[in-house]
């Protein structure tokens, strides 16, 4: 797979006082980290963030981390077994930022092998 490959879309709602916040990025092993994926204004809200491991993520010690610069676990901190097989992982819970900040995706060094797949939504 290689690079980083992200799609994007962002939507103004009715009202055009928020916009919808939607993504999914595909990563793999060789995806330089830590990665910024996006900056997030103040008062960004997250309701969904999923994260699909389609391929085990191996070497060194496996580990996966989304969140931000205050906090880069906020939404996951996936480590070892937890990358060694496909499987799916949820965070349902809304999360709010404050203050701005970057959505950082960070993938520990060492790793042979992994791919998965980023879905995450909100609005700002």
């Amino acid at each position: 797979m290689g690079a980083l490959v992200a799609a994007l879309v962002e939507s103004a709602a009715a009202s055009g006082a928020n916009h919808e916040i939607q993504a999914k990025l595909t990563f793999d092993f060789t995806t330089p980290s830590p990665q910024i994926l996006r900056p997030l204004p103040a008062g960004s809200t997250f309701s969904r963030v999923t994260l699909f491991i389609t391929s085990p993520f191996l070497g060194g010690s496996p580990e996966i981390q989304l969140g931000d610069a205050i906090n880069p676990s906020l939404f996951f901190d996936l480590k070892g077994s937890d990358l060694g097989m496909p499987h799916q992982y949820d965070f349902d819970e809304l999360v709010t930022v404050d203050p701005s900040d970057n959505l950082i995706l960070t993938l520990s060094s060492g790793l042979t092998a992994g791919s998965a797949i980023l879905f995450y939504e909100g609005f700002q």
